[in-house]
């Protein structure tokens, strides 16, 4: 998260138009996804380190779940006794031996009871922390033995194949693009071209800039390049046509 806020801090003070409708700013993911725990707990296993390639639905931390387990265990119990229970109620509801409101209360005590089992069931499924898409593992904050808390930060998920930048237009600029429009981008470190499109224009205008964000994708770049690599970007200039208008 830390480099990723410092990308998006460079963003913010680069991407100012230079001659020729030129931007200088820093290649991000794609697409990343922030994992976090969903319940409190002390992490006793880390299947990643900083780096690593996952996929959807890989476990990346496990956390102490022996008390989850108790508790699931006596919902399974509660839930059978009740069950049982609801059986011998129906048999003796057939038989006109018990009124239809005892019925009703063994019904409801059962359908509670398999309630708190899934509760209980799903409380542990949290306590394995999984992937929720493919990519590569980054800002890795935690370490076995760490207690966390619901909705901590644990790590980023970062699908570099594909990357992009974000700039800062005014919103009179904005107007005169499309989606997707043709950009080229260039690496500054390198001279590397790279071929991109808008695949972004916001409808919101920033009160205190007057400025929109606008996403550009290089689709492939990753492959070669990686996040944070700082490149030029040449956006096109609008061609004005007879009459004053612009193309």
């Amino acid at each position: 998260m830390r480099w990723i806020l410092l990308l998006s801090a460079l963003s913010l003070s680069m991407a100012w138009p230079q001659e020729d409708q030129e931007w200088v700013v820093a290649l991000e993911p794609a697409r990343s996804a922030s994992v976090c725990a969903l319940i409190a707990g002390q992490v006793v296993r880390l299947a990643v380190q900083e780096g690593a390639r996952v996929t959807a639905g890989d476990t990346l931390v496990w956390l102490a779940d022996e008390e989850l387990r108790l508790t699931e265990a006596e919902a399974q119990l509660t839930c059978e006794r009740a069950q049982r229970f609801l059986d011998r109620v129906l048999q003796l509801h057939h038989r006109a031996l018990l009124s239809a409101q005892e019925l009703e209360e063994a019904q409801y005590q059962a359908q509670a009871a398999r309630l708190r089992l899934q509760r209980a069931q799903l409380e542990l499924s949290r306590a394995w922390i999984t992937a929720p898409l493919s990519g590569q593992v980054a800002d890795l904050q935690v370490q076995v033995g760490n207690l966390i808390s619901p909705r901590q930060p644990l790590c980023q998920l970062l699908v570099t194949e594909d990357l992009k930048v974000a700039l800062f237009l005014p919103a009179d600029q904005v107007a005169t693009l499309q989606v997707p429009q043709r950009v080229t981008g260039q690496v500054i470190a390198t001279g590397q071209r790279l071929e991109g499109r808008l695949v972004r224009l916001s409808p919101v205008v920033d009160p205190q800039s007057g400025r929109c964000r606008t996403e550009i994708l290089f689709p492939g770049a990753g492959r070669k390049l990686k996040p944070g690599t700082v490149v030029r970007v040449h956006l096109p200039t609008p061609q004005p046509l007879p009459g004053g208008k612009e193309r």
